[in-house]
């Protein structure tokens, strides 16, 4: 087996400087490599390395991930691959790995995104364990497509989706999939347990292979979120071309003068408002009502984070919005 690793810096790729402060090591990048050299129960595999930029995953921004993506692109068209891991850090991995999902839902291997709670030389690291059930999943499955390998404190190793990851609760580094639908876990070392509650969409590609991607920034889209007491900006900014809010989680919202005011803007603009955090099976509010009124579209049963990436991918290379409704990348989950 041969897998191409790609090395992007992150809490998986750093260490611990005299100050006390954490940064990518570009000597030490390659520690994974070596730790799992020395796991009893490794595959036979040809690790192949590459190291694109070096970053802590809070500074990703769009030119590091279409420079991710041409690095990906490159390396999938020099050699022939089993597989693919990229290690990244943890606070950016649910925007990495949506974009990734809907770039790359075209590929016939799997590609692995796999990071680490703390540095690899800390005991408390689950960065090593990551990575060995991102080799087993490659090593062992013949699914193609985005995934993520990551284990939370005293779980079971679980293979996500790249295109349903919510964000991390905050002063924790667990990782979990909009309404838990994972693709699977480890049960043990070599029983791999798949789950039932997806829909392979796989086969829809949001861009054509060939299509140079662009991710400018800013992303013109005017994110806000469900808050108590908040009031919004009386202006829609003029660089707007898109609105997100994001609903409290039974997909409601506080029907209150300025964020209406905010939806009328955008309606007589014709710019498209969005609701995220919305889900089928939730029951319906009467604040709900306002909907269709204000043109809200609520984009229901999938991770707000994945939304944001698709409507940032549709601005960028002049996509229909209609694909907003639409599943790519299995990121709808019905």
């Amino acid at each position: 087996m041969k897998i191409a690793v790609i090395f992007t810096g992150g809490t998986i790729g750093s260490q611990e400087n005299k100050d006390g402060f954490l940064s990518p090591d570009a000597k030490n990048s390659y520690t994974i490599l070596s730790k799992y050299e020395k796991y009893n129960d490794k595959e036979n595999v040809n690790f192949i390395p590459s190291v694109p930029f070096q970053i802590l995953s809070e500074q990703m921004q769009g030119h590091f991930l279409e420079a991710l993506i041409k690095h990906i692109k490159e390396r999938l068209q020099e050699d022939s691959y089993d597989g693919f891991i990229v290690l990244h850090g943890t606070d950016t991995l649910a925007y990495t790995s949506s974009i990734l999902g809907y770039v790359f839902s075209y590929i016939s291997i799997p590609l692995v995104i796999v990071s680490s709670d703390f540095p690899l030389n800390d005991s408390r690291a689950n960065g090593l364990n990551n990575f060995i059930y991102a080799v087993k999943f490659i090593c062992n499955t013949n699914k193609n497509g985005v995934f993520i390998s990551y284990q939370n404190k005293n779980g079971l190793p679980t293979i996500h989706y790249g295109t349903r990851l919510l964000q991390q609760m905050p002063c924790s580094a667990s990782v979990y999939s909009v309404k838990n639908a994972i693709y699977g876990q480890y049960i043990s070392d070599n029983n791999f347990c798949t789950f039932d509650n997806y829909i392979d969409s796989t086969s829809k590609n949001l861009l054509q292979p060939d299509t140079e991607v662009h991710l400018y920034q800013s992303s013109s889209i005017l994110k806000l979120e469900a808050c108590v007491g908040l009031k919004y900006p009386d202006v829609l900014p003029s660089e707007t071309k898109a609105v997100l809010f994001n609903c409290y989680h039974s997909g409601t919202l506080c029907t209150e003068n300025s964020l209406l005011s905010l939806a009328n803007q955008a309606k007589e603009k014709n710019i498209p408002f969005y609701l995220t955090g919305c889900y089928s099976e939730g029951t319906s509010y009467d604040s709900e009502k306002i909907y269709d009124k204000y043109n809200m579209t609520a984009l229901r049963d999938c991770s707000p984070i994945a939304c944001y990436c698709k409507a940032w991918l549709i601005l960028c290379n002049n996509l229909n919005w209609n694909h907003m409704l639409e599943s790519y990348g299995n990121d709808i989950v019905l």
